[in-house]
């Protein structure tokens, strides 16, 4: 009498990520907290999916070049702001942020210390029972929501969110607990949603390098004048 080999959810996750093509979305149920942080050493690092953890749910998404391209142009502009405004920037890129207590973990497109960038300075790892969280996530939406991400940061404490959907930028600001969307930048004051979108769509356009500059160009002036 043969016995039926049950497959792990780690051994599911790992099959379903070779078997994923870009831009595609899985999800498993009851998974243990247990399981997700194992299936996150058995990646190891530099792994190209993005996973999320939500009290027993676990989200694999495989990004799109598109949604690369968008999450490099928001990285590039981050740090554009971030010299000509003095603003110290630290990027974290998708680091895993988890916390046990709360069973919940993410990986953002990319993210930043800005105001808390001198307390990271030097470390290996981040610890959310003991370091502060990014001062800014961002998250390119083009094949999946970040709804359930979205609450996530807001619990680990992340003062600010950008949601970009290939056409339309988002801004949020933590008051309360809760996100709450604003036309302007919590961090960088001189630059509204709609101005964003401007230089992301310019970056498809007519390319990367041209929107830097002339994101530069943009924010030197409304520097001056702020």
């Amino acid at each position: 009498m043969s016995t039926a080999v049950i497959a792990s959810n780690v051994e599911i996750a790992l099959q379903f990520i070779e078997e994923m093509g870009a831009g595609e979305c899985r999800v498993l149920h009851n998974v243990s907290w247990n399981e997700y942080e194992e299936l996150l050493n058995e990646l190891g690092p530099g792994y190209a999916v993005r996973v999320a953890y939500t009290e027993g749910d676990l989200e694999l998404m495989s990004p799109l070049y598109k949604h690369e391209a968008y999450k490099d142009v928001l990285t590039m502009l981050v740090r554009i702001l971030g010299k000509t405004c003095k603003q110290r920037v630290q990027s974290a890129g998708s680091l895993t942020l988890k916390r046990k207590n709360l069973l919940r973990g993410a990986e953002p497109d990319t993210c930043f210390y800005l105001q808390n960038a001198a307390k990271i300075l030097g470390q290996e790892e981040i610890d959310l029972r003991y370091d502060p969280p990014p001062d800014l996530v961002v998250e390119v939406d083009i094949t999946s929501k970040s709804t359930s991400k979205m609450k996530t940061y807001a619990k680990f404490g992340v003062p600010e969110f950008w949601r970009f959907d290939g056409k339309q930028m988002r801004i949020y600001a933590l008051i309360a607990g809760d996100y709450v969307e604003r036309e302007q930048s919590l961090s960088f004051p001189i630059v509204a949603n709609t101005d964003l979108v401007l230089f992301l769509k310019q970056s498809t356009e007519e390319g990367q390098d041209e929107a830097f500059d002339a994101f530069q160009n943009w924010v030197n002036e409304r520097s001056k004048n702020s």
